[in-house]
């Protein structure tokens, strides 16, 4: 099995701290693999020429599955042959833009399930629209054989290197990720905006109210500061979503607000917060949906260009 150790793949340009001149330093590459040997270079690697042999690993595991010899009670040993089955593949949108062989997520045709086009204002965003054009597993597959990589297909590069693993299953088997796409983007957005409405004084206030909330001893971590999103948590943004945005909110912006932005809060909560009791799975995520349609409609009245490719995401959860 390869590994990789990355050290830095690009070149970074770093301001001086006097002066207007600007200074280059370059980073270089280093991987290493089990046989000891390593390459360094300059620029980026190619991710799948030291991935190929994984793939091929896997591909055999889905076309033969496993044989594991299994001992009964006298001591006789069976082989028993288990079928490999991959159910679907995760990542944040540059990840799974590269697997794919897809337009990242500045692209015009970036949505992976559906064929809404972005439209330019200074950044791509994608408007509500219905009804949604679905990309069937037909559509998935005839678009990347129509795709190059110099002319793009509905946002299809060309074959992607798992659409083997997956033959009929793409784009169904695409799974978003709800750390990245609704906490670490979506959330942070709608935080990043808040704070712009408020004054200095208010942010502090805010923050020390925050600081000091009480919850049980099984939240590992703490709320997040309005003032500071640089390293802030996923798990963080998830207590602030989920348990204490809107009620700590209530006293610094007008209850529509607010109100616009339960929307959002209970259709995550829906679909990732604990089970809510009585209340069946697939009713859940009809909730959620409905919400998240509200939201999407009206989310430009509230603020300013951010209904981009994650929060468009939101309608295929």
């Amino acid at each position: 099995m390869l590994k990789a150790f990355f050290d830095a793949l690009f070149c970074v340009t770093l301001p001086k701290l006097i002066g207007s001149h600007v200074i280059q330093v370059n980073f270089v590459t280093i991987l290493s693999t089990d046989d000891d040997t390593t390459a360094v270079g300059h620029g980026k690697p190619n991710v799948f020429e030291w991935i190929s042999d994984i793939l091929k690993e896997l591909l055999d595991l889905k076309l033969n599955g496993i044989v594991v010899n299994i001992p009964d009670s006298s001591g006789h040993v069976s082989p028993i042959h288990f079928e490999i089955i991959f159910l679907g593949i995760v990542g944040d949108l540059p990840a799974l833009a590269m697997m794919l062989n897809f337009k990242g997520h500045n692209g015009y045709y970036a949505c992976f399930f559906c064929l809404t086009r972005g439209v330019y204002d200074t950044k791509v965003l994608y408007p509500f629209t219905r009804p949604l054009v679905e990309r069937s597993s037909d559509d998935f597959k005839r678009f990347a054989l129509e795709g190059s990589p110099q002319n793009d297909c509905f946002g299809h590069y060309g074959m992607s290197v798992i659409s083997e693993l997956y033959d009929h299953d793409l784009p169904s088997a695409i799974m978003i990720d709800y750390l990245h796409t609704s906490l670490l983007r979506q959330t942070k957005t709608i935080i990043t905006h808040l704070r712009e409405l408020l004054s200095i004084s208010e942010i502090e206030r805010l923050d020390t109210l925050l600081k000091h909330q009480s919850f049980p001893h099984t939240f590992n971590r703490r709320l997040p500061s309005f003032l500071n999103l640089a390293y802030v948590k996923g798990s963080e943004l998830r207590n602030l979503l989920l348990y204490a945005m809107i009620p700590r909110l209530i006293d610094f912006f007008d209850i529509e607000l607010v109100s616009f932005l339960c929307l959002f809060v209970c259709g995550v909560r829906l679909l990732h917060g604990s089970p809510v009791v009585a209340v069946d799975r697939c009713i859940r995520q009809q909730l959620s949906s409905q919400l998240f349609d509200d939201y999407q409609r009206n989310v430009s009245q509230y603020f300013n260009k951010i209904n981009t490719l994650t929060c468009h995401l939101h309608d295929h959860y």
